[in-house]
């Protein structure tokens, strides 16, 4: 999540979209002129002139108040609505089905990392598996994060 208070706008970060590129590109502009370095990875970041939220394994966020995918919801109570309305407000929202697929490859990747770790064999696993995918979907594998971007089911981005 980003805030600039230089251009007034608010940035609710989704998943599986290139957000942290987009979040990456932005960020500049919610911290003074000349003090941007790019990072992929940032510790939270509260200026005058913005807030960059944290960004790194979710694991490392400890105490941080405000971090990269933070819900709609909790920014704006925390910005404030004299902050929150007058701000624009922007999301990436990306096509469900190619959404789904990303969030599929993500997984797979984890999945084979944690078998790898563990050395066992229960049995051969394979993603060539052409329902691994349907199975996943229906398991409710797919990336819900309709709370980052929505507020009580409604759309507050502009």
């Amino acid at each position: 999540m980003l805030v600039s208070h230089r251009y007034k706008f608010i940035y609710t970060k989704t998943r599986k979209t290139a957000g942290s590129s987009v979040e990456s590109y932005f960020e500049a502009f919610c911290m003074p002129e000349g003090e941007w370095t790019q990072r992929h990875f940032r510790e939270e970041y509260v200026s005058d002139a913005g807030i960059i939220g944290f960004r790194g394994k979710a694991a490392n966020a400890g105490d941080s108040y405000w971090w990269n995918h933070m819900p709609a919801q909790m920014i704006r109570r925390r910005l404030g609505e004299h902050i929150w309305s007058p701000y624009f407000k922007f999301c990436v929202i990306r096509n469900p089905f190619e959404k789904a697929i990303s969030g599929f490859y993500y997984w797979k990747r984890r999945q084979f990392r944690k078998r790898r770790r563990r050395k066992s064999q229960q049995g051969e696993w394979t993603d060539q598996d052409p329902q691994l995918f349907e199975n996943w979907l229906e398991r409710g594998g797919g990336p819900m994060d309709r709370n980052l971007f929505c507020i009580k089911g409604q759309f507050p981005v502009d």
